[in-house]
Order: C-alpha cells, then sequence, then structure tokens
C-alpha cells in the first residue's frame, strides 16, 4: 500500500510550523514554506524519492532551528556548534525513525554556513566569556582550551604582564601556605609541580613565591 499524506497540521504555537502526518503513523515536523516549495497536500501518495526530499526538508528545518536557538543561549565556535549539530542529527533520525543518509551530511556545513553569513556565532564573545569563567586559571590552560574550543588563533590572547604572578599569588593565599612551607624542600617541591601543572611556568611560579614569602 502506497505511503501517503493523512494529514498536515499547523501548529498553534509556532506559526511557520506544521507537522506532516503519514499513512504508516510516521510523522515528520516541517516549515510552511517547505511545504508549499514541495507542493505537499492531504492524500497526496508519497513515492520513495518524494519521501527523501520531505526528509531532506525536515532535517534541514530541524537543524536550523536547533543552531538558532543553541547561539542563542550562548556564543559558541563553529567547531562546538558542528559537534553539537552531529549530535542532534542522530537524535533527530532516532526520534523521527529514520535511516541515515549520505545527503544528511551536507546539511551540517549547509546549516552552518547560514549561520556564519549571517555573522551570528561571535567567537570574540566566546573568547570573551572563557576570560571570565576561567579568570583564576593560568593562561596556557585558557590557551589551550580555547584552541580545543576551535577559536581562531589570531583571536587567542596572550597573558598581560604580571597577571599570572598575581593569580598565583591569589592561590598561594587561598591555601594558607606558610614560610615555613617554602623552607621545607618536600613541601615546596609538592606546590611548585601543583601549581605548574595547572599551567603556569616555572618563572612565574619562582617569582609568585618569592613575593609571597618577601611580605610574609
Amino acid at each position: 500500500m502506497p505511503l501517503k499524506i493523512v494529514a498536515i497540521v499547523v501548529s498553534r504555537r509556532l506559526s511557520n510550523r506544521a507537522v506532516i502526518k503519514f499513512s504508516d503513523n510516521s510523522f515528520l515536523p516541517l516549515d510552511l514554506v517547505a511545504i508549499h516549495h514541495l507542493s505537499l497536500k492531504k492524500n497526496q501518495e508519497i513515492n520513495r524519492q518524494k519521501f527523501r526530499e520531505i526528509t531532506t526538508a525536515s532535517i534541514e528545518f530541524l537543524l536550523k532551528n536547533y543552531a538558532l536557538r543553541q547561539i542563542a543561549i550562548s556564543a559558541k565556535t563553529e567547531k562546538m556548534l558542528s559537534q553539537k549539530l552531529q549530535l542532534f542529527l542522530g537524535q533527530t533520525l532516532k526520534k523521527y525513525h529514520l535511516s541515515s543518509h549520505p545527503d544528511h551530511q551536507t546539511i551540517i556545513p549547509e546549516t552552518l554556513s547560514y549561520i556564519k553569513n549571517r555573522g551570528l556565532l561571535r567567537p570574540q564573545e566566546f573568547v570573551d566569556y572563557i576570560l571570565r569563567k576561567h579568570q583564576n586559571k593560568s593562561f596556557f590552560y585558557i590557551q589551550s582550551l580555547l584552541r580545543q574550543k576551535g577559536v581562531d588563533p589570531l583571536l587567542i590572547p596572550s597573558p598581560p604582564p604580571h597577571q599570572e604572578v598575581e593569580k598565583i599569588k591569589r592561590i598561594l593565599d587561598k591555601k594558607h601556605f606558610k614560610n615555613k612551607d617554602f623552607t621545607d624542600y618536600n613541601t615546596k617541591n609538592k606546590i611548585v609541580d601543583s601549581l605548574a601543572r595547572q599551567g603556569f611556568s616555572y618563572s612565574d611560579i619562582k617569582v609568585a613565591i618569592d613575593d609571597s614569602t618577601n611580605l610574609s
């Protein structure tokens, strides 16, 4: 028995969205523009090629809206958004019981191009957010994190002079280290190694310890 469209239900909450219901009890969300473009109507028989066109249009619609929601929540890099879209694509195929098709993989770069061409990624805003969130972390840690998230190297800042030393001094102060901790060889080495593992340079650690010792 051929597959048919049994209903096209326009969303009450979102005026540009509808749900296409099929005779096999499956359904797909779609925007009204795509419904018009594909000339879809109730009781229409759907062959395999037409169903693939509907499926592709539905996934494009869902991924575009998901991407817009994600960047509305917070600024993201292209790499971060691409990873989220890849995960969402898999979830979408599973939710609507759809088989994966090579054409689906082209939808992710197309969605990213749509977002980028409208200047919606805001990478500098993401960098500023990371700097605020990790203000007490070493700049090595921050720079590594930004590279991992796919930030353009030109947007990755260098540490301001003396800032790393001040961060280390705040850490030492928070841990309530005393002069005697720095005079004990083993204890001092443990402190230095701990700070180095956090990405601070040995030269900055030495300056910070010397300053903290002299102030005590």
